[in-house]
């Protein structure tokens, strides 16, 4: 450094040094502005630098994101205000065909979806039968059934696992079980989970082209779903202790005063709704007779045999009773007149192919029985008017060779007018 320091004062002592001193810099200014002029007209000849593309790539990424978290937030704050009102109906004392529609409002409400399915467990026969949906034509709503283990919904009801479309795909893959069903081409299912009550399930949720899907939405379907088993578990207690307070001892049915009161809510209910029902009024044919020839305990056990057969014949929501005596009557809810002859020419025929046993073990005649139906509005708006409609009809049948169920006619008909027998419907 002190050698750098005596050249450079050995130097200044030349004249020429000053010119030599700014020749340099001269010539250093010149090098640096050429090589930035070179650098400018490359980057000029070169595309926008990566950087503020991959930023633009990074806004419209974070925008979707936070679209995205908005939707997910805005779900889970619609079900958090829903949920509070939505427990509260769910504990109250509910129909067990008010429970379903209840579900499909709050899961419209939190999922958005294109369809929403609400199926029940029926126990007898070990199927899922479509209760409420959204989505669907009302014609493939009411004829639907699915065994269980048929399909996604099958499988969610046999296996009791909430399953996803990655859920499902992922177990296809694994396993090789193929679930899509062909035969249910119109069903979306993108979300399924159980009702379940004690590892006993009562029914599926399915819910399909979904536009919110909220954070934890296997966790938020799953808790629809216990809710609704809460209910429809509290339902089952409820009709039980009907059943027990109100109920014919001999049949197991409900009795003739309860039934009458049923009557009338429902009648109730049809008006605020504008809904329809039908009811089925019968009696056994030569019942007295049969009192008469085998003794009263094998009527009784004729009387339990009808009990049992209507319990296990109708719909869970169909409600039965022992109207008095030897005469019965169904409540048919949501039901036109058609359809409850299809139900009530059922009975008919399951009743007959009953072999029923006597007192002393002999085998007795087939049971038949002779009824009328008759619906509301049609044929009255009142309980007394819908049962002398019904009661009619029976006489009708009675006197037309028994064994058959016939329609309430129209009042405004002649007693020539053609009958409609319950062959005429089923063919």
């Amino acid at each position: 450094m002190s050698d750098l320091i005596a050249i450079w004062e050995s130097l200044e002592g030349h004249p020429w040094f000053p010119w030599a001193v700014v020749g340099a810099a001269t010539l250093l200014l010149i090098w640096v502005l050429r090589n930035s002029s070179n650098n400018r007209k490359a980057g000029a000849s070169k595309a926008p630098p990566a950087h503020s593309f991959r930023s633009e790539n990074e806004y419209r990424e974070l925008h979707k994101s936070m679209l995205r978290v908005q939707k997910e937030n805005e779900s889970l704050s619609n079900f958090f205000i829903l949920l509070p009102e939505f427990t509260k109906q769910l504990n109250s004392p509910m129909q067990r065909r008010d429970i379903a529609p209840l579900l499909i409002q709050v899961l419209d409400r939190i999922f958005g979806p294109q369809q929403i399915l609400i199926l029940f467990m029926d126990k007898k026969e070990n199927k899922l039968i479509l209760h409420a949906q959204k989505g669907l034509g009302d014609e493939t709503g009411r004829k639907f059934h699915l065994p269980v283990g048929m399909g996604r919904i099958g499988w969610v009801a046999k296996h009791q696992t909430a399953m996803n479309v990655d859920d499902f795909i992922k177990m296809m893959r694994t396993t090789g079980e193929k679930v899509d069903s062909s035969a249910h081409f119109q069903f979306k299912t993108d979300l399924a989970v159980p009702i379940l009550h004690e590892e006993e399930t009562l029914g599926v949720i399915s819910i399909g082209g979904i536009s919110h899907h909220p954070k934890y939405e296997k966790r938020i379907a799953k808790m629809i779903a216990d809710l609704g088993s809460i209910a429809l578990y509290n339902d089952q207690l409820f009709r039980e202790l009907q059943y027990a307070a109100n109920s014919d001892g001999l049949t197991k049915l409900f009795n003739k005063k309860f039934f009458l009161y049923l009557l009338g809510n429902e009648i109730h209910k049809c008006e605020k709704e504008r809904s329809i029902l039908s009811v089925l009024l019968f009696d056994l044919d030569h019942f007295k007779k049969l009192n008469d020839t085998y003794g009263h305990l094998t009527g009784d056990e004729v009387l339990r045999v009808v009990g049992r057969v209507m319990r296990e014949t109708v719909r869970e929501e169909d409600m039965v009773a022992r109207y008095g005596g030897e005469e019965f009557m169904v409540l048919f809810p949501n039901t036109n007149k058609e359809g409850a002859m299809v139900a009530a020419d059922k009975i008919r025929k399951v009743l007959e192919a009953e072999q029923i046993t006597g007192e002393k073990g002999q085998v007795l005649k087939p049971v038949t029985l002779s009824g009328g139906v008759s619906s509301f509005p049609e044929d009255g708006t009142a309980s007394t008017e819908l049962i002398q409609a019904a009661d009619e009809a029976l006489y009708r049948a009675k006197h037309g060779g028994r064994n058959r169920i016939l329609p309430a006619q129209a009042k405004y008909l002649s007693n020539e007018s053609p009958e409609l027998n319950v062959s005429d419907l089923t063919g």
